[in-house]
């Protein structure tokens, strides 16, 4: 999503479609990953830390082990990703279930017309906490992208029933289920079908 409608997304090269594979949100994973203590703790020191001009420093590995083991992450990427309220303004954060409708529509609504969107949402992916309403929110993001005025294929995306966020794990017919919905998105982008005139009508 960055590519296509993050900053100065308008100066990169643009692309025949996308394909969000297992798209997931940062925030909510790390929510429920992450004890509320040291949640708290990472959000208000990354926010001290980019106000003092050290966004591109470490922030102590005691409050992000949990989540990232030994890996370093900057001030600046975690509150991209871990986006803290109030705000929830985090520059990765597209894809959280509590998104208002506005938000989506300064995403979502953003992409291209010609750049058809396929959303393959992965039924199992357990970086997806339990309350989220998977069909709901697929739903939410295609309609979004609809309004303004983008295309969405409807036959082949949405939710992968048994699939994890990577497939490894996944049983074959599953991971076969994946690979025939890409290759028809692929076979409709080739044939242009999303943008002849009954485009509506077919996605």
């Amino acid at each position: 999503m960055e590519y296509v409608v993050g900053a100065k997304a308008d100066q990169r090269p643009s692309v025949d479609g996308i394909i969000l594979q297992a798209p997931v949100s940062d925030r909510e994973a790390i929510e429920a990953e992450l004890p509320h203590a040291l949640l708290q703790e990472a959000n208000e020191l990354a926010l001290k830390m980019c106000r003092e001009g050290c966004s591109k420093d470490a922030i102590p590995n005691r409050l992000v082990r949990p989540i990232f083991g030994r890996i370093a992450i900057t001030a600046q990427r975690w509150l991209d990703i871990a986006s803290p309220p109030p705000t929830h303004s985090g520059a990765d954060d597209y894809f959280s279930s509590d998104l208002l409708d506005v938000r989506l529509k300064d995403t979502f609504g953003k992409l291209s017309p010609s750049t058809p969107l396929l959303i393959l949402f992965s039924g199992s992916d357990l970086s997806v906490p339990p309350s989220v309403n998977k069909d709901e929110l697929v739903s939410r993001w295609m309609r979004a992208t609809q309004e303004g005025g983008g295309k969405v294929d409807r036959v082949n995306g949405g939710i992968i029933p048994g699939a994890s966020h990577n497939l490894n794990d996944s049983p074959e017919p599953v991971v076969q289920d994946l690979v025939a919905r890409v290759i028809d998105f692929i076979r409709r982008l080739d044939n242009d079908e999303f943008h002849k005139p009954d485009a509506d009508a077919k996605i």
